[in-house]
């Protein structure tokens, strides 16, 4: 109660007006955040789309179940530190990193179209995302949905220091269509978007490229 009593003092300070502009400015700043405006998937059966909006921070190969980590030279990063899971396995693949800002939409889209096979939550920390660490320990939902061809794919959500929510929409046993919504993550964040190799394969997503969740093709097949 007396730090409520502070902050109320602090701003009465400041003036009413001024409050006032601070109150609107940031309900317009969390009308934009939480905006989820409709996308338009390609119209395609063979395609792997981005579950983000916002920017490809790395492309890493998967080779044998090990990552090669490019910020720490050849260092190589087992996939489970990534997912959490002894039983996924992507022995060949790629991982797409793609950071989302404040100013992107938070709301996270289906890659393929297909059926929910597991969703795995972890507690985890709320470490800055700039830290290298997050990747591997912060709060975290893995979401693998397998497509009709038979194939999976991994979605990696992972919370950020502020507030570190994040939702899931869909269960297991969901099916679901290509570029449908399946969860949000509120705040700064980040998804990763796991591809195992298989014949025919062909990635497009590249390292700094700006990707828009449901319409951006990351890879064809």
């Amino acid at each position: 109660m007396k730090k409520i009593n502070i902050a109320l003092e602090k701003m009465s300070a400041l003036g009413l007006p001024t409050v006032v502009a601070i109150l609107v400015a940031l309900t317009l700043f969390l009308a934009y955040f939480y905006r989820d405006p409709e996308r338009n998937p390609p119209q395609k059966e063979n395609v792997v789309v981005s579950p983000a909006d916002g920017k490809i921070i790395y492309v890493r190969e998967i080779r044998k179940g090990e990552i090669l980590w490019s910020r720490k030279g050849n260092k190589k990063i087992l996939l489970e530190e990534i997912v959490w899971d002894k039983d996924l396995k992507f022995d060949l693949g790629k991982i797409f990193g793609v950071y989302m800002s404040p100013f992107d939409v938070h709301v996270n889209r289906s890659p393929i179209q297909g059926k929910v096979v597991k969703i795995k939550h972890f507690k985890g920390k709320r470490l800055r995302l700039g830290n290298i660490k997050s990747e591997f320990l912060n709060k975290r939902t893995v979401i693998v949905i397998e497509h009709p061809k038979g194939f999976q794919v991994a979605i990696v959500q992972i919370a950020a220091l502020i507030v570190g929510k994040i939702e899931c929409y869909v269960k297991e046993g969901d099916m679901v269509k290509l570029g449908q919504r399946i969860g949000r993550i509120v705040f700064g964040s980040q998804v990763d978007l796991i591809i195992p190799s298989f014949p025919n394969l062909k990635t497009l997503g590249k390292n700094g490229e700006k990707v828009f969740a449901g319409e951006t093709v990351l890879a064809e097949f």
